[in-house]
């Protein structure tokens, strides 16, 4: 089904998001020299700082367990970040926090992303969603796994 408009609720909330630093911060976006300052989210409540410094140490020592391979792991806390503030600021707008869930599943997408690169070259591309979903795991039970699979190393 296709839908020929966005739903009202939908458009609005993403106007907000579309105007989160004032209508302003628009007439610079073709300006390379403007400088924006980020929107630091900050944690919810340290259950999900928590998550975030597991993912850290899981990715530190799976890149010390498997010599070669830490290299496309290397960007996938960073990127977990990016999605959990992502998520958060869509979900919550002005004034979100990173929740444990966002991290969790910011953290499951770079980390099966992350692997997904650390695998020989298939005869078809796969994007990481089919990855994910053929495994038949959530992203948060990826990175349990690889916890599991870097303890039994």
């Amino acid at each position: 089904m296709i839908l020929s408009t966005v739903p009202a609720g939908l458009a609005d909330a993403l106007h907000k998001i579309y105007l989160w630093s004032g209508p302003e911060s628009l007439l610079q976006i073709n300006e390379p020299t403007a400088a924006f300052t980020p929107d630091v989210l900050p944690w919810a409540n340290r259950h999900a700082s928590d998550t975030y410094l597991d993912l850290t140490r899981t990715v530190e020592q799976y890149s010390d367990d498997n010599p070669g391979k830490g290299d496309y792991l290397a960007r996938t806390t960073e990127t977990a970040i990016r999605l959990a503030t992502i998520r958060a600021a869509g979900r919550w707008g002005r004034g979100a926090h990173g929740r444990r869930g966002d991290i969790e599943w910011g953290a499951g997408i770079a980390w099966t992303s992350g692997q997904a690169l650390t695998q020989p070259i298939k005869s078809s591309y796969q994007r990481p969603t089919a990855v994910i979903r053929s495994k038949g795991s959530s992203p948060v039970s990826a990175i349990s796994q690889a916890r599991r699979n870097s303890s039994q190393a």
